[in-house]
Order: structure tokens, then C-alpha cells, then sequence
């Protein structure tokens, strides 16, 4: 699969079958951020502009389905490092 990585402003190719999870990672983030038409009406050119994006991102996801779940478990592990010591409960 090709894209353009928009972390390192360069166009990317992988395999999607033995790529590394950070690789994927790289590849979902930048294909997620491109796919995005901020709400535009299907059919518009801000909706056709993002839809080939769109589509590989399902493909990534169908190919892929583990990358998903990295992606939470990053955020789960991020976020907890965040809230580490701090009283959130206020007692």
C-alpha cells in the first residue's frame, strides 16, 4: 500500500502483511487525517478529495484489524502516565 505519510511529508509504501505495528500506526493516523472531509456533503469535491483516503483506510483496517487496538491500548498507556499521582477524585 502507498500513502503519503504526513509525518514525514514523503509518499510511504509498506506491506501491509509484515509491516511493524508503528509503521501501521504512521500509515493509520496519516490516511485517518487525510480521509477526513469535515462533515462535507457526499458528492462535493472536499468528499470526493478524501474518499480514495478513505478507502485505504478500510482496506489497512480489514488487512489489519490489530491496529486498532494498539492504537487504544498507546492512548490507554499515555493517558495513564498522565494521570499517574494526581488526585482525581478531589479527596
Amino acid at each position: 500500500m502507498q500513502y503519503f505519510s504526513t509525518q514525514r511529508c514523503a509518499e510511504v509504501e509498506i506491506d501491509l502483511n509484515t509491516a511493524s505495528l508503528e509503521a501501521l500506526n504512521d500509515a493509520y493516523t496519516s490516511l485517518l487525517e487525510m480521509s477526513d472531509s469535515r462533515g462535507a456533503y457526499p458528492g462535493s469535491k472536499a468528499w470526493l478529495k478524501a474518499k480514495p483516503h478513505a478507502d485505504k483506510l478500510a482496506e489497512l483496517i480489514a488487512a489489519r484489524p490489530e491496529v486498532e487496538a494498539y492504537r487504544k491500548q498507546v492512548a490507554a498507556e499515555k493517558r495513564a502516565a498522565r494521570l499517574e499521582g494526581r488526585d482525581i477524585y478531589g479527596m
